[in-house]
C-alpha cells in the first residue's frame, strides 16, 4: 500500500443496516429456517421435496470389484428415495468386466433405449478421462441424464445414507423436478447464479 500512497484509516466507517427476515422454503410443507446457519439440509430427512420425480428406469454402472459398494447404494438410494416422495426402481446393472475407459462407454451405448431415464455410473477411480468420456457419450452420442459417484465417497457405510440423499436429489432434479423453492414475489423474472472462478488444484 506504501508503494501506493496509501494507507487504511483507523476509523472504521459507521452507517446504518438492516437484516433481512429468513426466507420460507418451500418443499412438501413450508420450513422456516434459522437464519443463522442457512441450511436446511437436517429438514430433508423429514420432508418430501417441491416437486419430485421418480426414476424407474435406469442404468447402473459399477467395476466389478466394486459390487458391494454398488448393492449397498444402490439399497440406500432405494430407502431414502421414500422420504423425498420419490420411487427409485432397480436398475438395469451393468458390472464393467475391466477397467478402460471405452469398455464403460460401450456398455452405454449398447443398454441405453429411449425409455432409459438416467445412466448411474459408479467409479473406482478419479480419472478425469473416464469422466469426460461417460459425459460425452450420455451429452453427445445417447442423449440421456447422468450421474457420476465415486466408490471413495460411499464406501464408508456410516456415510452411505447422507450421501444417497443428495445423491437422490440430484437424479430427481436432472430429471425435471425441483429440490426445494422460495417465494418470488416478482414476476416473469429468472434468477441465475454464476461460478466465475474454480481453483483446479
Amino acid at each position: 500500500m506504501l508503494k501506493w500512497d496509501m494507507k487504511f484509516s483507523q476509523d472504521l466507517l459507521n452507517f446504518k443496516g438492516r437484516v433481512l427476515a429468513a426466507e420460507t422454503i418451500y418443499m412438501s410443507r413450508e420450513i422456516r429456517i434459522n437464519p443463522e446457519k442457512a441450511s436446511w439440509d437436517n429438514d430433508l430427512k423429514s420432508n418430501a421435496l417441491f416437486q419430485p420425480v421418480s426414476c424407474t428406469n435406469w442404468i447402473f454402472l459399477y467395476g466389478q470389484r466394486d459390487e458391494g459398494v454398488a448393492r449397498d447404494l444402490c439399497n440406500a438410494l432405494q430407502r431414502v428415495a421414500r422420504g423425498l416422495g420419490m420411487e427409485i426402481g432397480n436398475p438395469i446393472v451393468l458390472p464393467v468386466r475391466d477397467d478402460r475407459d471405452q469398455t464403460w462407454v460401450q456398455a452405454i451405448d449398447e443398454n441405453t433405449t429411449p425409455e432409459t431415464q438416467l445412466v448411474f455410473a459408479l467409479m473406482g477411480t478419479n480419472k478425469k478421462q473416464r469422466y469426460d468420456a461417460i459425459k460425452k457419450q450420455c451429452c453427445i452420442r445417447k442423449p440421456v441424464p447422468s450421474q457420476c459417484v465415486l466408490v471413495k465417497t460411499v464406501r464408508m457405510q456410516a456415510k452411505v445414507m447422507a450421501v444417497a440423499t443428495k445423491v437422490a436429489i440430484q437424479m430427481s432434479c436432472k430429471l425435471g423436478g425441483a429440490a426445494w423453492a422460495v417465494k418470488v414475489p416478482v414476476k416473469n423474472t429468472m434468477v441465475i447464479g454464476m461460478d466465475t472462478y474454480h481453483d483446479k488444484r
